[in-house]
């Protein structure tokens, strides 16, 4: 909300007349058809064009509702970038510019989700490899190299693709990318993101505590499970 309003041209003219002097001389600053009150007037009219512009400044310093001065925003956030293109419209740039202005870190799986449905939209999961990479497992299971301790799963509950969403992108690259562009950016450097899908059918866990037969069986508990 802007905190400064330039005021009319008659209240600039009072305003500018109540830091000239008292007194008998200036009395016709304040009476209307005399040719000091006419001089003041003039001379607020100026003083109102200044805190016009004051009024203007006081609204592009604002990212809310900047406009003139929305590309040098951009520019000192290294705007645009290669997750969202050039965006169209001046709401989505400022949005574009107060996300990388908040620079605040994400750390819990619950930041990651909001961040993805206010950037896109969709719906994700985001789980610690911790709770997956452990026995006992579920399979299929995306094994990847690094301490499961310091790994995070991306799983997309949507549909990828339709609209609509709540920024207006230009889905060049799609919106499970741009999450995954960004969130590559921000994930700190001993993280490893991995992403798929919430809707891949898991099978029940199994237990390793059989072994495998030559006629591609697997013995749990004495029991024989087909592979």
């Amino acid at each position: 909300m802007i905190k400064f309003m330039a005021p009319t041209v008659e209240a600039a003219a009072s305003q500018l007349a109540s830091n000239l002097p008292d007194g008998r001389c200036w009395e016709a600053k304040n009476l209307p058809g005399t040719n000091v009150y006419a001089t003041v007037s003039a001379c607020g009219a100026e003083f109102r064009e200044i805190q016009k512009q004051i009024e203007t400044l006081a609204r592009e310093f604002d990212i809310r509702l900047t406009d003139q001065l929305l590309p040098d925003w951009e520019k000192s956030c290294g705007l645009p970038e290669e997750c969202f293109g050039k965006l169209a419209s001046l709401e989505d740039r400022r949005k574009a510019v107060i996300l990388r202005l908040r620079k605040i870190p994400f750390v819990t799986a619950a930041e990651y989700e909001a961040l993805a449905f206010e950037l896109t939209g969709l719906s994700i999961t985001v789980v610690p490899g911790s709770e997956i990479e452990i026995f006992p497992l579920s399979f299929p299971i995306p094994f990847a190299v690094g301490n499961s301790y310091f790994k995070l799963y991306i799983l997309f509950n949507d549909t990828i693709g339709g609209f609509p969403y709540s920024f207006t992108f230009p889905f060049l690259r799609g919106a499970s990318n741009i999450i995954e562009c960004i969130f590559r950016q921000i994930a700190p450097a001993n993280v490893l993101l991995l992403f798929g899908s919430a809707r891949v059918q898991q099978p029940a866990p199994l237990l390793l505590d059989g072994s495998w037969t030559l006629d591609g069986t697997y013995t749990l508990s004495g029991t024989k499970v087909t592979a």
